[in-house]
């Protein structure tokens, strides 16, 4: 089990020592992401995500990207429904220099003026490319269907108008209620002593007063799901459909692992079920794959098809007979062992990804409070049963289940499929 540190300033640690590894990566998560903004404070996260890398009291935004990138390493951010998490790589000789310019950069960000309304004009670039990306969009809307006016429903940039709106006085508030030490998880992965690590964070990073949480930051409970299903015309050349099955807690890491092998059956792999029958055996769409959105709140199994609007009546009635098979009828005994040996092994190929192993951790203490060593966390994959499986669909049988089609839908093809218009 990875042990966890208590850092002066509030922070919480979890140092992963990798000896011999020739990178050290370093990440900080907040635990506040797009589904804790209050009506008055959508695109808040995304905004302050990017304006943590636009200088601090000691470097201009230039400096910092530079510091880091003449050694060869990068870094980078992101915000998701959840949290938001600033990270950095870099050659295992440079693990101070990252660990110091990205504890900097997390808490003691400025969001001078000109940067605030440089990077606005940014994000809305941002926003409007995304809109203008088909697919994106389509999840977004299937989302908002599924999930009604749920907070996290709602895109995680916000929308054109909420950024416009957005005021940097406000929006500093914001960050220096929220992003304090002390709802900091500090994730490392590399050859580095955590008594070091210890050491340099408690020097890089200054323990400040706890905030009172600001009216903005909300904690809704999880979405409920509501099943329909429906569609949205669209420009595109092509459909792009998405089915939902919500699984309602309560559930643990271990059904994650139970759910992996589900989603790796039906969907995930070039051998899976759908893969096989609808694109190899039919050759009704280019994609087709199932995957598998676990959190602490809500865990998703999302099937997604891109085909032509031609192709959408035998390509969903594909899928519809597939998944009807599969929880009739289970699983084989060979299907379980192929995809154990599968996720156990593309789970040891992802440990060569620091940000993909940064996240992992991460994701062990936010829904655990504790994290696995290396060896524990295959052998779980492994050591899924029937049995588990088994459980897992019989719930899965019965829980809320959403079909969305967006694109190139026509009304005759809708009907043939009992899709409304949404």
């Amino acid at each position: 089990m990875l042990q966890s540190i208590s850092l002066s300033a509030g922070a919480t640690l979890i140092p992963e020592r990798r000896q011999g590894s020739p990178s050290f990566a370093i990440s900080i998560w907040f635990p506040f992401g797009s589904r804790n903004e209050a009506p008055a404070a959508r695109g808040f996260v995304h905004f302050i995500e990017h304006m943590l890398f636009k200088g601090t009291s000691r470097h201009d935004a230039f400096s910092l990207w530079r510091s880091i990138e003449r050694t060869g390493g990068y870094a980078n951010g992101f915000t998701d429904r959840d949290g938001v998490c600033l990270f950095s790589c870099v050659p295992s000789s440079e693990w101070l220099l990252a660990l110091e310019l990205i504890a900097e950069a997390a808490f003691t960000s400025i969001f001078s003026l000109q940067e605030f309304e440089r990077e606005k004009r940014v994000i809305l670039s941002e926003i409007r490319q995304i809109e203008d990306d088909v697919e994106e969009t389509a999840f977004d809307a299937f989302l908002q269907r599924f999930w009604l006016d749920h907070p996290a429903a709602k895109p995680i940039a916000g929308q054109v108008a909420e950024v416009e709106a957005i005021d940097r006085d406000l929006l500093y508030d914001f960050y220096k209620h929220t992003f304090n030490p002390a709802n900091a998880l500090i994730v490392t992965s590399g050859d580095v002593d955590s008594a070091l690590l210890t050491a340099a964070l408690d020097t890089s990073i200054i323990r400040t007063a706890p905030e009172i949480p600001p009216a903005t930051l909300i904690h809704p409970p999880a979405p409920a799901a509501k099943s329909f299903q429906g569609y949205t015309k669209a420009r595109s050349s092509q459909v792009y459909s998405y089915e939902a099955i919500q699984l309602d807690t309560p559930y643990s890491m271990k059904d994650f692992f139970g759910l992996s092998v589900i989603s790796g059956i039906l969907g995930e792999a070039s051998t899976s079920r759908l893969f096989q029958k609808v694109r190899e055996e039919l050759g009704l769409a280019y994609t087709v794959q199932s995957s598998l959105s676990f959190s602490k709140t809500e865990a998703l199994l999302v099937i997604q098809a891109v085909t032509g609007n031609g192709s959408l009546n035998r390509c969903l009635c594909a899928i519809d007979a597939e998944i009807r098979s599969f929880f009739a009828r289970g699983i084989s005994p060979d299907e379980l062992d192929e995809a154990k040996s599968r996720l156990a092994g593309s789970f040891i190929l992802s440990l060569e990804d620091p940000e993909s192993r940064m996240r992992r951790i991460a994701a062990w203490a936010a829904i655990e409070g504790r994290v696995p060593e290396i060896e524990a966390e295959r052998a779980m994959y492994l050591d899924v049963s029937m049995e588990e499986v088994t459980r897992l669909m019989e719930r899965l049988a019965v829980s809320p289940y959403g079909r969305y089609a967006y694109g190139s839908v026509t009304s005759a093809v809708a009907r043939s499929l009992s899709l409304v218009e949404a």
